[in-house]
Parts: structure tokens; C-alpha cells; sequence
């Protein structure tokens, strides 16, 4: 009798870059605009579309982080082999920070996980709400104060 593969073993499948890219630029071509989201305890940030909508798949994109106080900042977001790299920037894109690398690896079923955000993405068949979510997920995994 054959077990079923565990999901844990198929999950720990590295991705190549080519779908890193794919899912950057999915989240390029989104230009998502998120009016409130919650960082962790009181804070939140708003999300005020995609910087760099004309940049290619193998660069950063930048997404406009505006601040209760008015305060803008940019998330710059580049594809890394087999993560993605985030780093809040300023206007003018120097870090502020330390970059944070999310390691994406493969569900097994086509798609990509993030274990350090609780997220789950196919690239090829996302539609805007599960872009969405991603996103939100991502953005609270590197600004909320679980963050590291």
C-alpha cells in the first residue's frame, strides 16, 4: 500500500526564479490600492498603488506606503532566486530599514507558500482578490509587529 505524499515534504519543493517573477509581476500589474490595512496592534498603513507599473519582472517594484501621519514611504519588492526581498524605502529608494527576504517554496500543486506569512499564491491563476490577499499578508509580514 502506497501512503500518500505528506504535504509537508511536498511543500519544502524550492521554487525556480521564473515564478518568483511571475508572481512580482502579477502583483506589478494588480496597481493595488488598499484604503486601510491593519500592521499589528494599532497601527496600519494605506497602500496607494504600484510605483514602477512599466519596470520589468527582474527588477524591484515599488509600492507608495502612506501613514496615518502623512508620512510616505515605499515597499520595494525584487525578485531573489527563490524569494522575494522587502525593504521600506524612502521617496527617494534608500533602505530604512533592514530588507526582508521571504522565501517562497512550492505547495505541490503549482502554486507558492509562504510559511513566513501565512500565504499561499498561484501565480498563473490568481485573480485580483487572492492577489489581494497575498499582498495584505506580505505587507503585514514585513510591517506588523510580528515582524522581524
Amino acid at each position: 500500500m502506497t501512503r500518500p505524499e505528506d504535504s509537508r515534504d511536498r511543500a519544502a519543493e524550492s521554487v525556480g526564479p521564473e515564478l518568483v517573477r511571475a508572481l512580482l509581476c502579477k502583483l506589478r500589474d494588480a496597481n493595488l490600492h488598499l484604503p486601510h490595512l491593519a500592521t499589528g496592534g494599532a497601527s496600519s498603513v494605506s497602500i496607494a498603488g504600484c510605483l514602477s507599473p512599466d519596470a520589468p519582472a527582474d527588477r524591484a517594484i515599488g509600492y507608495l506606503l502612506r501613514w496615518p501621519d502623512g508620512t510616505e514611504e515605499v515597499l520595494s519588492i525584487a525578485p531573489s532566486n527563490d524569494s522575494l526581498s522587502l525593504a521600506v524605502c524612502d521617496r527617494a529608494g534608500r533602505p530604512l530599514g533592514t530588507a526582508r527576504s521571504i522565501v517562497l517554496v512550492s505547495d505541490g500543486e503549482g502554486g507558492l507558500l509562504s510559511r513566513d506569512c501565512r500565504a499561499r499564491i498561484d501565480p498563473s491563476a490568481a485573480g485580483p482578490r487572492e492577489l489581494e490577499r497575498f499582498f495584505r499578508r506580505l505587507v503585514r509580514g514585513v510591517l506588523g509587529k510580528d515582524a522581524a
